[in-house]
């Protein structure tokens, strides 16, 4: 049976209307970059006192009823209804991942579920915990984990449950010495709150529910168009003339200007609104009079928050990409096929729109992961990489050989069988069990860890998503914006330096500047750049647009084997890539009844003829220098 979405996730009233500026219509650069991480300053030598918490008050609605619990609508109307500056109860839960790919916002509900999976048909217990919902597995029901993951018979598991994810909790005794400081803000004026802390939770890795959609997907162009239509419907409501200019809404699309504004405008605008150039509403737009303006009720249902934090979670993936120094037209949309998909870095590949979507085709149509490796957020084997498996090569566990597992298979008589659809689904179940329990055993240990001589010698190391030690900031990547970019993968370190260049210290690039000129504005300027990360990643950007710049047909043999690879590699692509165009000709020519001359198409025994025109094969890399040609066999 199904266990997913029976369960009831109700916001606060402010999410709902998308309460600004909680809810931004669109998210600027250093927002998209400390996404749920905002910068917190204090004044320098002044003092910081602590108000007294007050008394929470008894929640009631319009008719002065009291509000049963669960009636989050009433009890929650205002944004200061969630503030903690009362003494409402919370729980506080402490993410494992550094970088979820989604999170809720502001007034959004969750509910903290606790399953219990039934011994057999005749178990009648039910969990009575003092935090949580029980909710009740039959013996044979499907895990709520979809897949990756699993409540044992007669074990009770806690889980936050929620619209966008789910994961797993894992609950712990806060420390006596930590305490919850809130810090409220009211027209420029400050006050401090303290708190004690009585339930933390540590939340296991989250498991999206819904894809998070592409950079160019049409889900988040609805969503402009729906905040669009509300913040318009809303505005025209609060006129008394019941009249709008677009300049209005320009106060809430900054990013926009008139002429965007307009074209947004544009469907709704004929559906709904008339702008009048005439009469006492002149230059005005106001709602046609054969239509019924939305009641606040439908209003809240075109836009829902889920919808906005999606789309805030695909600007920050976007924005992380291009710190990282790739550019909009490196932004892959989710709809590659495989052979497209393994031609990306792990960085394109680790994008939420890449991994929500693994994810989500791995629960419901029962596609692979890779689950170790590169893409594990602990970089230790107590997490799930979601990063796509390939469907043309057995799946692989965590310590074996790729190169080994295929010898194997290949070495296999012909009387025995090879490897298996359902070989393969049981290693893959195997790997499950094996991350599940190592992130158990270690979320739910109540002992801290303890830092390694290591980690005490070279403090200021630390460890990638990839798992790879780096010196610098935690979790940053070698790019050209190394500041801003934490990375989501890199298993170099900084300076381009593989792993263990760094660890004694010493930099061997710390005395090398890269002097850049530039002609701005007709005027040539020099600027030095000494970071050797920066260096590294600027020659080899440079590099990489210097190689692209050259005609594949003036490539030679270098005699370096790098650059002859790489060379090797464009060629190939080229020579797939005129096939492909080759043969869309052909179709179309089939289609439209056309005649096909003999020899104007390739044969599968000519395909590699293509050496003979003396282009350079990988093999070839290092031999006699020749001239390339790219030729259509006749």
């Amino acid at each position: 049976r199904q266990t997913f979405g029976q369960l009831i996730v109700e916001h606060a009233y402010p999410a709902q209307k998308l309460q600004l500026p909680f809810y931004k219509t669109r998210l600027s650069k250093q927002e998209a970059r400390s996404w749920h991480r905002p910068a917190l300053q204090f004044p320098a030598n002044l003092p910081l006192s602590f108000n007294k918490v007050r008394g929470a008050k008894k929640k009631k609605d319009k008719a002065g009823r009291k509000i049963t619990r669960g009636d989050l609508t009433e009890g929650l109307r205002f944004t200061g209804d969630i503030s903690l500056r009362d003494t409402s109860s919370f729980v506080l839960f402490e993410y494992s991942e550094e970088y979820p790919a989604t999170l809720s916002s502001f007034g959004m509900g969750s509910v903290l579920v606790n399953y219990y999976r039934k011994r057999n048909d005749a178990d009648e217990y039910i969990p009575k915990l003092d935090l949580g919902e029980p909710f009740i597995l039959e013996p044979n029901d499907e895990s709520p984990f979809m897949r990756h993951g699993h409540v044992p018979q007669g074990d009770t598991v806690q889980a936050v449950y929620n619209n966008l994810y789910r994961a797993p909790l894992f609950r712990h005794k806060p420390a006596s010495t930590d305490f919850l400081v809130i810090r409220s803000s009211t027209k420029g004026e400050s006050r401090y709150f303290i708190r004690e802390i009585k339930n933390l939770f540590v939340v296991g890795q989250t498991f999206p529910v819904v894809e998070v959609p592409g950079p160019h997907s049409r889900k988040i162009t609805n969503t402009i168009k729906g905040r669009l239509q509300v913040i318009a419907f809303r505005l025209l409501g609060k006129s008394k003339e019941g009249r709008i200019k677009i300049q209005r809404l320009l106060k809430y699309f900054p990013d926009e200007n008139e002429l965007q504004m307009k074209q947004r405008l544009k469907p709704f605008i004929k559906e709904f609104m008339e702008f009048h150039r005439t009469g006492p509403h002149q230059n005005y737009w106001r709602t046609k009079t054969t239509i019924k303006q939305p009641t606040k009720a439908e209003m809240l249902r075109i836009v829902e928050p889920e919808h906005v934090v999606l789309s805030e979670a695909m600007t920050v993936g976007s924005q992380h990409l291009m710190d990282s120094g790739y550019g909009k037209g490196d932004f892959a949309d989710g709809e590659k096929d495989e052979e497209e998909t393994n031609k990306m870095s792990i960085e394109q590949q680790l994008a939420p729109w890449m991994t929500t979507k693994s994810f989500v085709s791995a629960a419901t149509k029962g596609t692979l992961m890779k689950l170790h490796g590169d893409g594990d957020p602990t970089t230790r084997g107590e997490a799930f990489s979601f990063i796509r498996a390939s469907a043309k090569t057995p799946f692989v566990k965590a310590g074996e050989d790729p190169d080994v597992v295929n010898e194997q298979i290949a070495n296999k008589t012909k009387n025995q069988h090879k490897y298996t659809v359902a070989d393969q689904q049981q290693a893959y179940r195997q790997e499950v069990d094996r991350i599940w329990k190592a992130q158990h055993d270690s979320l739910s240990n109540p002992i801290p860890p303890v830092l390694t001589e290591e980690d005490e010698t070279h403090p200021s190391q630390s460890i990638s998503r990839r798992g790879s030690l780096q010196p610098g900031a935690r979790g940053r990547s070698p790019s050209i914006f190394s500041d801003r970019a934490p990375s989501r993968a890199g298993s170099v370190g900084y300076g381009g330096q593989p792993d263990n260049a760094s660890l004694d210290g010493r930099d061997p690039m710390s005395n090398r500047v890269l002097r850049i000129r530039r002609l701005i504005d007709g005027k040539w300027k020099t600027e030095i750049i000494r970071d050797p990360r920066v260096i590294t990643a600027y020659v080899e950007r440079k590099r990489i647009d210097e190689e692209a710049a050259i005609n594949p047909e003036n490539l030679v043999v270098t005699g370096d084997s790098a650059i002859d690879a790489r060379n090797a590699k464009r060629i190939q692509d080229e020579i797939a890539r005129l096939k492909k165009n080759q043969g869309r000709r052909l179709q179309r020519k089939q289609k439209a009844g056309e005649h096909i001359p003999a020899g104007e198409y390739y044969t599968q025994s000519e395909t590699q003829g293509w050496q003979d025109e003396g282009a350079m094969s990988p093999d070839a890399a290092g031999s006699t220098a020749k001239k390339i040609t790219l030729k259509v066999r006749k």
